[in-house]
């Protein structure tokens, strides 16, 4: 929510709520229940999130690039969920497609590739006005990136339904060879028309250009068949003998745009059903995870960062930053809850060359998790019957943890490693080695994965491993426990250091070390209580920080934790006439 809410056309006729696909009649009717304007963008996108079968960060930037917002969508766009299909770049795009008559945009009669992609025209008309580009290769291949950096959908299969809508069959039969051959035996033409039965049979016109089918079959369709029904029903065969990668999510994608298209809430009970008997979109991503997991382990690398600083000091801002998201505003301070919540935890995981730091929702790990292990299964073909598995989890130790907490370089392998069977019964990490019962720091999967509100049904899929399996792949991720800076939690701060990796300790430099700071707890920017002075000083808090960690980890056999000073607020240097960040690495030393 709060990478849009500056966004200034919403309701209009072409606006978010349009370009996000959202049917006009809903859109009037969150404007009517809620008066407050910011909870009618709230319930906007709850309701988008909920129901688009292609709800994501790549479709927000999307739109916002249709609405013109284009400071707003570049500032999401260097979190967007990347591509996990390393084949499919610019570069061996372009050759694929190079056949193709219209690139851009259609003229006359004639779609262009990248309009059916769905780039807006004006990115098209910047890109090709752009001095950057001057050959037309190199404006074909910003096209393309485009298209590869924002489009939900973007994929071999995505640009093989398009070039078969287009009727480009030479390129067509390029892409091809980049395919991976599609294992589904529930779509069939008969269970199709199950589900779709009750499809608006004077709609399948709509229905079928959602599919891609091309133009001139439809014409074809309406010319050989009499009644609505008979022409549904050969979208449906046509559809599943002739594109060349059917799918559920496509064809739930496509229910999903006729219903806003049409403004026909007929559509979307289709969708819903469709749904329930055949799970596509978030609802295919658990039926995937619960098939494929039954192939083998997967082997999860944990990185667990505590940030730990007075109140204020800028812990939750610099984990923003940390994680490419952008900081609340001064006026919007929220104080990281103690009491009611101890600690929030949230899933990172390290993805790219460059092990950039990415946060994930639960249902966008499953998501993640679930296209990784689709991939693998379209190339081994039907899944294979073996005992359920286990995800082995393995926590770096704090030798490890000093590079994996810097987002700009790779986690290192852990020289020391414990690793963890993650059950429904919740199975107690421990340490390898010789580490005795009393020393070694224990946690339980169950309770990381319950603090970032993965769903119970989830985790009970996972069950005890058996090192006969494969490894079905290794994935790595950082927990990071982003700590209340209130007096109380640095009294309570070993119930929460157990297997932490690293520690950052975040320092306002526009304060004095022997300043003792003020300590509130704000709402929304409001105070909700009276602040009041803390006993002690920057400094002091600091120490016995440290100390309260020292105590801690010097009953643990291996490797000291990392520390890593954190300083913050260097906009407000003018404040601390008293002594300099120099003066303050003096005395920290």
């Amino acid at each position: 929510m709060r990478e849009v809410r500056e966004v200034g056309n919403w309701w209009g006729e072409r606006g978010l709520g349009y370009y996000l696909y959202i049917p006009p009649s809903k859109r009037e009717e969150i404007r009517q229940k809620f008066p407050d304007e910011m909870e009618q963008k709230k319930q906007l996108i709850s309701h988008w999130i909920n129901t688009d079968p292609l709800a994501s960060r790549r479709r927000l930037i999307w739109a916002l690039d249709r609405i013109e917002e284009t400071k707003m969508a570049d500032s999401i766009r260097s979190y967007a969920e990347p591509l996990t299909d390393d084949s499919l770049t610019p570069h061996t795009l372009l050759p694929a497609v190079s056949s193709v008559g219209q690139f851009w945009r259609r003229d006359l009669d004639e779609w262009g590739l990248l309009e059916v992609l769905d780039v807006p025209y004006s990115v098209m008309d910047d890109i090709r006005a752009s001095p950057s580009h001057p050959t037309e290769e190199e404006k074909r291949i910003a096209g393309l990136q485009y298209y590869l950096q924002t489009l939900p959908g973007a994929s071999w299969e995505d640009i093989a339904g398009v070039l078969w809508f287009l009727e480009e069959h030479t390129a067509l039969e390029e892409v091809r060879q980049h395919l991976q051959p599609t294992y589904d035996p529930s779509l069939t033409p008969s269970n199709m028309r199950a589900a779709l039965d009750t499809l608006p049979a004077d709609k399948w016109e709509g229905f079928g250009r959602g599919l891609h089918v091309p133009q001139s079959k439809l014409d074809q369709i309406e010319s050989q068949f009499t009644s609505d029904e008979e022409r549904r029903d050969e979208i449906i065969r046509i559809y599943h003998t002739q594109h060349p990668h059917p799918t559920w999510e496509r064809v739930s994608n496509a229910l999903y745009i006729c219903g806003v298209a049409f403004d026909d809430q007929q559509f979307h009970n289709v969708l819903d059903r469709l749904q329930s008997m055949f799970p596509t979109g978030r609802n295919k991503a658990k039926k995937i995870y619960e098939e494929e997991m039954k192939r083998g382990i997967t082997e999860r690398l944990i990185t667990k960062v505590t940030m730990v600083g007075t109140a204020g000091s800028g812990k939750s801002t610099s984990l923003e930053t940390l994680t490419g998201e952008e900081p609340l505003a001064e006026g919007e301070r929220e104080s990281t809850p103690l009491l009611k919540r101890p600690v929030q935890t949230e899933v990172v995981f390290v993805e790219g060359k460059e092990a950039r730091w990415r946060k994930k929702t639960a249902d966008e790990k499953k998501q993640y998790i679930a296209r990784i292990l689709r991939a693998r299964a379209q190339k081994l073909g039907q899944p294979a019957t073996q005992p359920p598995t286990v995800v082995r989890e393995k926590h770096n130790s704090p030798k490890a943890a000093e590079s994996a907490a810097s987002p700009q370089k790779s986690s290192p392998a852990a020289t020391e490693e414990t690793k963890a069977s993650a059950t429904a019964s919740s199975t107690a990490a421990t340490a390898s080695g010789d580490q005795s019962s009393d020393t070694a720091p224990e946690v339980t999967v169950e309770s990381l994965l319950e603090s970032s509100e993965v769903e119970e049904e989830f985790i009970s899929l996972i069950n005890v491993p058996s090192h006969s399996l494969e490894t079905v792949f290794t994935e790595t991720c950082v927990y990071i426990v982003d700590s209340g800076g209130q007096p109380e939690f640095v009294d309570a701060m070993t119930v929460f250091l157990g297997q932490t990796s690293a520690c950052i300790l975040v320092i306002d430099l526009s304060q004095p070390l022997d300043h003792r700071p003020n300590i509130g707890y704000y709402r929304r920017g409001r105070a909700v209580s009276k602040p009041y002075r803390s006993t002690r000083t920057n400094e002091e808090n600091l120490k016995l920080s440290m100390r309260t960690m020292h105590t801690f980890v010097s009953k643990t056999k291996g490797d000291p934790l990392k520390l890593l000073f954190l300083g913050t607020h260097r906009d407000k240097l003018h404040k601390c006439l008293s002594e300099t960040v120099g003066d303050k690495n003096k005395r920290l030393k």
